[in-house]
This record gives structure tokens, sequence and C-alpha cells, in this order.
């Protein structure tokens, strides 16, 4: 025979199933997102550092 307990045992295993892996794809969704963001760190400083470097030089004289 089920009891209540064996009810409420049950329920609580599945609830803190349901929370691991909850926590495992907020983990792994936030490492992805970092390294999205730090791979676009990378890639925007680099275009700076070579836009200054072939950047058109204007030079003005008085006359």
């Amino acid at each position: 025979m089920i009891t209540r307990d064996d009810i409420e045992a049950k329920a609580h295993q599945i609830e803190e199933a349901v929370n691991d892996t909850g926590d495992f794809v907020r983990s792994a969704a936030m490492r992805n997102a970092l390294a999205w963001a730090g791979a676009l760190a990378i890639v925007f400083l680099a275009g700076r550092r070579r836009a200054r470097r072939r950047g058109a030089r204007i030079e003005i004289h008085r006359l």
C-alpha cells in the first residue's frame, strides 16, 4: 500500500532532481555568455588596434 509519506518522499526526490538540473543549465548558460562576451571584447579591441595603425592621416596646413 502506498502511503502519504511515500508520495511526499518521491515528490521531494523529483523536486531535488529538477533543481539540480536547473542549476546545471544556468551555470552552463553563464559560462557560454561569459565566453561570448570575452570573444567579442577581444575582437573589438583587435579591430580598434588595427584601425589605429591603418587609419587615414589628415594633415592640415595653414597658409
